[in-house]
């Protein structure tokens, strides 16, 4: 998957800051939209520390995928973890509110 360029680096920061903080079993809620604070956060509070501590330290990432609609926009990452790349899907409301965030995959 070739990189794009991101019209705005600080979603990509803000994919980072919420990898980061699972690692640490620190997850900021206030990233999320109301929707996501009752689906995703919880989700994430469980099972994030576990996926992201499985993995080497975080090194990469790179927004591969964007589609934009009047609602949301939907964004693909390729988020390397040491030389193993991973895709997450995250899900940004028009506010900039996170409403999903997933890891997908391997590359």
């Amino acid at each position: 998957m070739p990189k794009l360029d991101h019209a705005d680096p600080k979603t990509t920061e803000k994919l980072r800051t919420l990898i980061v903080g699972l690692g640490d079993g620190k997850l900021d809620p206030t990233l999320f939209s109301e929707k996501g604070q009752k689906e995703v956060v919880p989700v994430l509070q469980d099972f994030g520390p576990v996926i992201v501590n499985q993995l080497e330290a975080l090194s990469a990432i790179y927004l591969v995928d964007r589609k934009v609609s009047d609602s949301e926009t939907r964004l693909v990452y390729r988020v390397v973890f040491g030389t193993r790349p991973t895709k997450w899907i995250l899900v940004l409301q028009r506010d900039g509110k996170i409403s999903y965030v997933e890891p997908a995959s391997s590359d």
